[in-house]
C-alpha cells in the first residue's frame, strides 16, 4: 500500500501544476521551475530517495482545497512511518491555512491530535480532540482518541465515562471495550481485597458486554476462591461457551473445581463428554491427570494416547514421550530420551499465545495485546504447534 502511494505521487504532483497553470496561475503565481522540480522528484522517486521525492513533491503541489487531500495522507503516512514531527509539521501547516475551506483545516486538526498522541504528547492531543467535539466536529474520531489517551494512562473510569459518552453522541458501540474496562477496575479492587467492589465491576462487565469471556473468567475465578465451586464451574463453562479457544487457559482450573466439588460422577461425566470430541493438550494432560487418581496410570495413559491421536499436538507428543520413558525397558528408554531432547529444543523458548489481529506472539495471554492495543485478542496458539 505505501508502495502504491509513492507511486501516486508524482501523478498528484502533476495534477496539482496543471491546475494550477489551467487555472491561469501559471503564468504568474506559480514557481517557473515547478516543470523542472516535478522530473527531478521522478528522478528521485526512481532512484529510492523517497523522502526527497516527496520534499520535491511537496513544495510543487501548493496547498489548497484541491490538493489538501493529498497533503494530509502524506501527513497521515509519516506517522505511520514514525516521522512524527514531519506530521505535526504538515498538518500544522494545513490548520494555519485561512484560505481553506473550515472542513480541511478541521480534518487537519484531527490528523494533528492524532500526530500528538503517536508523539506521547497526550496532553495536547487531549486538548484538540476536546475542542473538536466541543465544536460537534468529527465527534466520533475524536472521542476514539480520548478513550486510547484513558487506555494509555490506566484511566479506566474516564474510559468508561468517555466510551459511554461516545455511544451518546455517535452511532459507535463501545460495549465490549466498556467490559474490559471494568474488569481492569475489578482487577484493582482484588489487589486491595476489596471482593465486593470486584463483583460489582464484573457484573457491570457482563452487563456491558455479556460475552465478554474475560469477566466470566475472572467471576469463576473469585467464586472459586470463596468456595463456591458450583457457581466457578457454571462460569468457566459460560466463558468456554462463548469461545472455546479459551479452553487451555481455563482447563486445570475447570478440572481441579469439579474435583473440589466432591462430586466425582459428575466429573465422570465431564471426562465422558472430553472422549468424543477434539481436545487441546492442557485439557487432555489435565483430564488424564485426574482419571489417574479416580481409575489407575494405565486407564490415564490410554486416554492421552487416545486424543493425542485424534488432536496431535507437538505438546503432545513430547509429554507422550515422557510417560514412554516412564513406562518402557531399559533398552528402549535411550532412544525415547533422544526423542525426548529433540523436542525440548524445538519446544524451547517457543511462543503459546498470539494475537488474531496483529499475530504478536507470546508466552502469556495478555487480555490487551501488548502490539496493537486490541482488547480480547490474544488466545492460545493451537493445532500441531500449538495446542
Amino acid at each position: 500500500m505505501i508502495e502504491a502511494l509513492w507511486l501516486l505521487l508524482p501523478v498528484a504532483a502533476a495534477s496539482g501544476w496543471l491546475s494550477a497553470k489551467r487555472s491561469g496561475r501559471g503564468a504568474e503565481g506559480s514557481d517557473p521551475d515547478a516543470p523542472s522540480d516535478y522530473y527531478q522528484g521522478i528522478s528521485f522517486l526512481l532512484n529510492h530517495e523517497e523522502d526527497k521525492a516527496i520534499d520535491v513533491f511537496l513544495r510543487v503541489v501548493e496547498i489548497d482545497d484541491d490538493t489538501a487531500e493529498t497533503h494530509l495522507a502524506l501527513g497521515s503516512l509519516f506517522r505511520q512511518r514514525g516521522e512524527v514531527q514531519r506530521a505535526i509539521r504538515l498538518h500544522k501547516d494545513i490548520c494555519d491555512r485561512v484560505d481553506l475551506r473550515k472542513k480541511k483545516r478541521d480534518e487537519a486538526r484531527l490528523e494533528l491530535a492524532r500526530d500528538y498522541f503517536a508523539a506521547g504528547l497526550h496532553d495536547w492531543a487531549e486538548r484538540n480532540f476536546t475542542q473538536l467535539i466541543d465544536e460537534k466536529v468529527f465527534i466520533g474520531p475524536c472521542y476514539e482518541g480520548l478513550i486510547a489517551i484513558c487506555e494509555r494512562g490506566n484511566e479506566w473510569q474516564r474510559a468508561i465515562d468517555a466510551a459511554e459518552q461516545s455511544q451518546k453522541l455517535s452511532d459507535a458501540n463501545h460495549g465490549a471495550s466498556i467490559a474490559q474496562y471494568h474488569c481492569e477496575l475489578a482487577k484493582l479492587a482484588l489487589t486491595h481485597g476489596e471482593q465486593a467492589e470486584a463483583d460489582k465491576e464484573l457484573n457491570a462487565a457482563v452487563a456491558a458486554d455479556v460475552c465478554c469471556v474475560r469477566a466470566w473468567v475472572m467471576r469463576a475465578e473469585i467464586a472459586r476462591e470463596r468456595g463456591d465451586y458450583r457457581s466457578a464451574v457454571r462460569d468457566y463453562e459460560k466463558a468456554i461457551s462463548l469461545d472455546e479457544e479459551i479452553v487451555p487457559e481455563v482447563a486445570r482450573p475447570l478440572m481441579e473445581t469439579l474435583s473440589a466439588t466432591g462430586d466425582e460422577g459428575a466429573l465422570r461425566a465431564y471426562i465422558a463428554k472430553l472422549r468424543t470430541r477434539s481436545n487441546s493438550y492442557t485439557m487432555i494432560s489435565t483430564a488424564s491427570g485426574v482419571l489417574e487418581r479416580l481409575e489407575d496410570p494405565r486407564s490415564a495413559r490410554h486416554f492421552f494416547k487416545e486424543q493425542l491421536l485424534r488432536r496431535p499436538s507437538l505438546q503432545g507428543l513430547q509429554h507422550w514421550a515422557r510417560m514412554e520413558m516412564d513406562n518402557t525397558s531399559a533398552a528402549n528408554r535411550k532412544q525415547i530420551s533422544v526423542i525426548v531432547t529433540m523436542l525440548d529444543r524445538v519446544m524451547e523458548n517457543r511462543p503459546s499465545h498470539a494475537c488474531r489481529k496483529c499475530n504478536f506472539r507470546g508466552r502469556h495471554l495478555h487480555w490487551q495485546c501488548p502490539g496493537c492495543h486490541s482488547w480480547d485478542s490474544i488466545r492460545p496458539i493451537l493445532g500441531v504447534e500449538g495446542e
